[in-house]
């Protein structure tokens, strides 16, 4: 059914169906890329069920390891549905949700694995934002009141709610997307506006006139005539939404409406079995960070139903970005959904894990700060030691399992994806998502003949080349998304994973294509017909990269790459990185000129600059200059006597207490060489100079941290270091 939809919406991208009404305009359902959206290039984006009241932070909630358990499953009538919600249903859109838990062509494979995000920070009118309203369509759910009549005016039939209206450009022979906008639905009109206000002005009225018809050009968009001949369209977010437009247009045609309808009482809900208590209207069980949700996808072969298998998902809900942890356990528990015999047993299985989940205790994993993170993600020594085992103990299980937690892991490192699988898949041109991402690009991952579980991963594996140093990339991530969760297009410089065609189709959705299946890297045609300029920088980087992959190193090492070579570039155009020569830095400027320009326009560069402020002034050695100073000790071999003086005297004055040390220690990590380039000063001609340097080592010695960087200095570095301070 799905390959049906996208080879009719192809055709009518090509002109190949036309479509009218029966007022005897004709329409072209779906012009050329070149000529849709010429308006903006924003995009569509979800309709989302109609809007509730804003919510407060519930922290009763925040020490729970799993907020929702969700299971899905796909009919070859209906479509994807959500069928039952653990503890209770959830404040999000179930079209949503079962979009993202059934994939595009997830009959094909018979398991898969998709990740998607709720509660988005700063991205409004997100399909995946908590909605004041509870889910329906579930075994859990409950029904939603009536809403109150207006004492006054035309009374809304229904609460409004949004769509994304287009309007026919007769000079183009296509249609012209205007955005998103809100469907307020009266006895005897239907009136767009701006947004849900009622006291927004009317953009666009629907009334009965001898041209009022409704046409579906294909499942989902319908366009009508108004009373002034304008032909608009829109696009509905479910087709719940679409037919409840669709049966008010005809009954306004034929005059059926009463105009002061007096609503019905509904009957009483009937009983539903006991569960847990759904939260308040004003309850946001969210608060205010990203959710995280990992799906499980199983398609298993059964000849007693039409399509000869049943498919099924079920997805975990979580606080934890490390969500990977929870995928042995989905394993488990979607196979024993398939042997459930009932929806109670299904419920009981549900709950058995939601319990046993956040029965977890991580209250023995190291809380390591923002220094002692750093110095232990990047130390040699501590690789393969990053991990903390946490036992989760479930009745179908037999005996415990051992979560593996990631303990040094940054916020924008979401699961376990592989830097190593992406430069191997991409080649030289991860340099091309490297600074696509950077400079905020659009950046659209897809895959055609791969698993949508390796789409996510390469999408989130983009994220771990500018992060760290940067931070809050993955707000702007959608690793894997469909044509009914298209908010995404409202993001600037967005990275999401798709495995529709029809997204290659509309180049002016994004910027930069990169194909999973084969590698393949194009620009837009339309939006970015010049591509990203090259950078001789990039090209060296990437050799070394490709030497460190071919020869084993590691994700770890391929990691601190990145790391050290984006921390390089923004220091640089920060003004605060040192380099050999007074040419080698004006060099090094010229040559990333437009890639420092392009970020400097982006909000990454503004949260970067911001956060760099905070850094400073949280920092607790209080001498600028000492970061500075590591920086030259690692890149100059011609500091002057004087000056190196004047380093070590300044070192030995602001870096005295363990919380100094320990501050110092992450400025000189062992990706970078750790201790070498401050232990060379034992062999300077200066006293001066050699004593500081030994003061200093003595002060590292006597933290713990500085004990294992003692340890990573070669044998001769180790005698003078002995030699020195017996003299």
């Amino acid at each position: 059914e799905r390959e049906w939809v996208a080879t009719l919406y192809y055709q009518m991208m090509q002109g190949k169906t036309v479509g009218s009404g029966n007022s005897g305009r004709s329409f072209s359902p779906r012009p050329s890329a070149t000529n849709i959206h010429r308006a903006n290039s924003t995009g569509i984006a979800v309709a989302t069920a109609p809007a509730g009241s804003s919510s407060s932070n519930n922290s009763s909630n925040n020490a729970k390891h799993v907020f929702f358990l969700f299971l899905a499953e796909f009919n070859i009538d209906k479509g994807a549905s959500v069928t039952h919600q653990y503890p209770h249903p959830a404040p999000v859109d179930n079209q949503f949700l079962a979009e993202m838990m059934v994939p595009d062509g997830a009959h094909k494979r018979q398991d898969d694995w998709t990740t998607f995000f709720l509660n988005r920070p700063g991205l409004e009118n997100d399909s995946s934002k908590p909605k004041a309203r509870p889910a329906t369509n579930t075994t859990t759910s409950t029904p939603t009141p009536t809403p109150t009549p207006k004492a006054a005016g035309p009374r809304l039939l229904v609460p409004p709610y949004d769509a994304f209206l287009y309007e026919f450009d007769d000079a183009t022979g296509g249609w012209v997307l205007k955005g998103k906008k809100y469907l307020f639905m009266y006895p005897l009109s239907i009136d767009v506006r701006e947004s849900e206000k009622e006291t927004d002005p009317v953009l666009h009225t629907i009334t009965k006139h001898p041209g009022l018809d409704f046409t579906q050009l294909e499942p989902m968009f319908s366009c009508v005539l108004t009373a002034s001949g304008s032909a608009i369209g829109f696009r509905f977010g479910t087709l719940e939404m679409e037919n409840t437009f669709s049966g008010h247009v005809a009954k306004i045609k034929a005059g059926t409406v009463d105009p002061d309808p007096t609503p019905t009482p509904k009957p009483a809900p009937k009983p539903v079995a006991k569960q847990a208590e759904a939260p308040k209207e004003n309850d946001n069980i969210f608060g205010t960070d990203m959710v995280y949700c990992i799906n499980r996808v199983t398609n298993q072969k059964d000849d007693s139903v039409r399509r000869g298998a049943v498919v099924k998902a079920l997805a975990l809900c979580t606080r934890h970005h490390f969500f990977h942890i929870f995928k042995p356990f989905l394993v488990l528990a979607l196979d024993a959904v398939f042997k459930c015999k009932d929806d109670r047993a299904v419920t009981a299985l549900l709950e058995s894990l939601y319990n046993s989940l956040n029965a977890m205790d991580l209250s023995a994993m190291p809380a390591l700060d923002d220094y002692k993170r750093i110095i232990t993600r990047r130390s040699q020594n501590d690789r393969g030691k990053l991990e903390y085992e946490a036992p989760v103990t479930w009745a179908i299980m037999g005996g415990p399992i051992k979560a593996i937690v990631p303990f040094c892991a940054v916020s924008d490192e979401v699961a376990d994806a592989q830097l190593i699988k992406l430069v191997q898949k991409f080649g030289q041109g991860v340099m091309t998502i490297f600074n696509a991402v950077l400079t905020e690009r659009r950046v659209l991952f897809v895959g055609y003949d791969c698993a949508i579980d390796e789409i996510c991963a390469a999408v989130l594996a983009a994220v771990r080349m500018v992060c760290p140093p940067l931070h809050g990339v993955i707000k702007r991530v959608f690793p894997y998304t469909a044509l009914a969760a298209l908010d995404i297009l409202n993001v600037p410089g967005f990275i999401a994973g798709v495995a529709n065609p029809i997204f290659e189709q509309h180049v002016e959705w994004w910027d930069v294509l990169c194909d999973v299946s084969n590698g393949r890297i194009i620009y837009s045609p339309q939006t970015l017909p010049q591509g990203l300029p090259p950078y001789k920088q990039d090209t060296e980087f990437y050799n070394q990269l490709n030497q460190g992959v071919t020869a084993h190193y590691g994700e770890e090492y391929v990691k601190s790459l990145f790391e050290n070579y984006l921390s390089h570039l923004v220091d640089t155009c920060m003004g605060e990185e040192e380099f050999p020569s007074e040419s080698a830095g004006k060099a090094a400027l010229e040559n990333n000129k437009k890639r420092f320009d392009e970020w400097k326009k982006t909000p990454s560069y503004d949260a970067y600059k911001a956060e760099n402020v905070k850094r400073k002034s949280r920092s607790v050695i209080t001498d600028s200059s000492v970061p500075r100073s590591v920086r030259k000790l690692r890149v100059c071999t011609d500091i002057s006597e004087s000056e190196m003086l004047h380093i070590y005297t300044t070192f030995i004055k602001n870096i005295q207490t363990p919380e100094q040390l320990t501050e110092f220690l992450s400025l000189i990590p062992e990706s970078l060489g750790g201790l070498y380039p401050i232990s060379v000063s034992l062999f300077h001609s200066s006293p001066g100079v050699r004593v500081a340097t030994v003061e200093l080592f003595k002060r590292l010695d006597s933290i713990q941290a500085g004990n294992r960087f003692h340890e990573t200095l070669n044998f001769f570095l180790f005698l003078a270091f002995d030699r020195q301070q017996k003299q």
